[in-house]
């Protein structure tokens, strides 16, 4: 990889620079504490560890975690008691794991990672940081959409005002990473399918059954296939539009239980937002027409029903398999594009 310029001599905008580069050093300090071990299963093969188990792996995993800070102290303790339970919960929110308290052996090879991959990680997203366009420090509101964490943040005036899950692109239909304004808020929306979609995943059903675009409160206009505005609408009841020329856009959804999943890369490309409504309301706070009471009837309509915002509102989709959080907690997410493997690759080559 080649070396970047040092930070005074060409200041990163997006501070999400200098949080990763504190974490850096962290960890660098920990390489040369030579602690970071390896964890070795004490049981072959492996079983999901839940609290109260007793065993020398437990052991292990509560060292990894204290030396990591998501424990105060390391008591040596191979039982999985209430101390190590809400280390756990801490440990698996912070990397974007689902969360209970179970330790699948999935968690144990994260934990193994070795330090090193880590600090990698670690200087690849900090590179990505200069990326990020310096308007965003300078704007008083927009949406970041982490692709890897699955993570939408709405922000204004410098805070948080919500934060929710989301689902993604697949890796064959993968969700385009750029920067956009929403200039659009549509409630109730129309779905026109894609004719990939119609081609590949419907035609061979609506020759089968005559009924089918009915019971799936679909008709057809102008040659295209429509779903109607409704509760079980893909798009659900409302979705956010940015220009671009992929044409992908964010939107409800009623398949909610896909949100349950820990990865989550199930669209054709679009962003399907957990908490659709609320961000629509959160958006509309400075439309005083947009009372609650209005909001509500709009996403219950049989129509479609599109508001322009006066003030387009930025959002960046981006790619940070590594983040710092508010609370100054490091995140490391999978890389479900391979982009880090892509970028490693590219600079294995130019040296």
């Amino acid at each position: 990889m080649k070396k970047s310029a040092a930070p005074e001599d060409n200041k990163v905008a997006f501070d999400q620079y200098y949080k990763l580069q504190n974490v850096l050093k962290q960890y660098k300090k920990i390489e040369r504490s030579n602690k970071w071990k390896p964890i070795v299963p004490a049981e072959t093969p492996y079983k999901d560890l839940r609290p109260d188990a007793v065993s020398n792996t437990i052991a292990q995993i509560r060292t990894r975690l204290y030396i990591l800070g998501d424990l105060k102290q390391d008591s040596k303790s191979d039982v999985y008691d209430r101390e190590l339970m809400d280390a756990v919960m801490k440990y698996k929110v912070r990397n974007g794991f689902k969360p209970n308290y179970i330790l699948a052996e999935e968690h144990i090879k994260e934990m193994n990672i070795p330090i090193s991959d880590k600090m990698e990680t670690l200087k690849l997203n900090m590179e990505r940081c200069r990326t990020i366009a310096t308007e965003m420090n300078n704007a008083d509101e927009y949406v970041l959409v982490n692709v890897p964490s699955y993570e939408l943040v709405y922000v204004k005036n410098g805070k948080v005002v919500l934060r929710s899950n989301v689902f993604v692109g697949s890796p064959l239909t993968k969700t385009t990473i750029f920067n956009g304004e929403i200039d659009r808020i549509v409630f109730s929306p129309y779905w026109t399918v894609p004719q990939s979609i119609v081609q590949n995943e419907l035609k061979s059903k609506i020759a089968a059954d005559p009924n089918y675009l009915a019971d799936h409160n679909m008709e057809m206009v102008n040659g295209q296939v429509r779903q109607k505005p409704g509760p079980e609408n893909s798009l659900g009841l409302v979705k956010f539009m940015f220009p671009n020329p992929d044409d992908i856009y964010m939107h409800d959804t009623p398949a909610k239980t896909l949100f349950d999943f820990e990865k989550r890369t199930f669209s054709h490309g679009c962003i399907n937002v957990k908490m659709a409504k609320e961000l629509a309301t959160a958006m509309l706070k400075d439309y005083p027409e947009w009372t609650q009471d209005k909001i509500d009837k709009a996403m219950a309509g049989k129509t479609e029903n599109s508001f322009k915002l006066t003030k387009k509102v930025p959002i960046y989709i981006t790619y940070f398999t590594s983040l710092v959080n508010e609370n100054g907690e490091i995140g490391f997410f999978q890389d479900v594009y391979e982009k880090d493997q892509e970028a490693v690759s590219q600079s294995v080559v130019s040296n």
